[in-house]
């Protein structure tokens, strides 16, 4: 027998007749009327759409909660652990073998490429791992289907305890910064531990500094008469072609991007004076 619900604002609105003429066609097609409910639902326990859950442990809009298990690697056998729906990897590997433990990433679960772990207990960032350390880390497993553990030259059998979870955990440079000075989010400027002072009263092109990677400071103050023109890089200083312009009693200080590079100047007049201060 179907459930068809009735218009109820317009039932309860029609004629007695009509009302009965609804009832006896409803009966008459095997349709059961549902009406509203008049006045509240007896007390006690009332359950509208339950669902019955099975037994044992059920999760209601839950994710891949943590998942942990474990496993080992020789030289015939991987270690696979399937990651799909999850976001990161985290192992530790006992010390019972000799050799070298691959971490390798698959999208599809057939082919595999290398990846990097996140050794704890520096930070670095590698592919693979010493056997005969006990070596604990986590891996981004996002989008990935699967993460194996590989060796071609293990001594014995390295065993390894992971769980999977749905957190991210860590952020990693697959690779490393290049050599040199690296600075990620530095707001901090060299400092110039000495200063040195000089006149400068050139009144032809001259260089006032050469370039260099080192100089942390560099500061001119014109004492004039004369405008002070000054030019940065290696190109001659004119009156119609410099980089800054300084009347008597302007100072320049060049900035972190300007203070390693060359400076030239020339007084638009002689018998001019400029003081020159270089950090060091």
């Amino acid at each position: 027998m179907s459930v068809t619900p009735l218009n109820f604002q317009t039932f309860v609105d029609t004629t007695d007749s009509e009302q009965r003429w609804q009832i006896y066609n409803a009966i008459a097609t095997g349709v059961t009327i549902v009406g509203p409910l008049i006045g509240p639902l007896p007390s006690g326990s009332n359950s509208i759409g339950n669902v019955g859950l099975n037994a044992g442990t059920n999760f209601i809009g839950s994710v891949n909660p943590d998942t942990s298990g474990s496993g080992s690697v020789t030289t015939s056998v991987p270690l696979v652990v399937t990651v799909t729906n999850f976001g990161t990897l985290g192992f530790q590997s006992n010390a019972v073998a000799t050799g070298t433990v691959t971490i390798e990433a698959s999208v599809d679960g057939t082919n595999y490429t290398a990846t990097t772990y996140t050794a704890l207990t520096s930070g670095n960032t590698s592919s693979s791992f010493n056997a005969a350390t006990a070596t604990i880390g986590q891996i981004d497993c996002s989008a990935f289907k699967s993460i194996r553990f590989r060796s071609n030259t293990i001594v014995g059998t390295v065993g390894i305890t992971y769980n999977l979870s749905t957190n991210v955990s860590n952020v990693m440079l697959d690779n490393p910064l290049p050599a040199g000075t690296n600075v990620i989010g530095g707001v901090t400027l060299a400092k110039a531990a000495t200063a040195t002072r000089s006149a400068f009263t050139e009144s032809s092109d001259t260089q006032i500094v050469a370039a260099s990677t080192t100089r942390p400071e560099f500061a001119i103050y014109n004492v004039g008469p004369a405008i002070l023109y000054i030019g940065q890089g290696s190109t001659a200083v004119t009156t119609s072609n410099f980089t800054y312009l300084l009347n008597a009693g302007d100072t320049y200080i060049a900035n972190p991007n300007e203070v390693g590079l060359e400076h030239r100047g020339i007084f638009a007049a002689a018998g001019s004076t400029a003081q020159v201060t270089i950090g060091a």
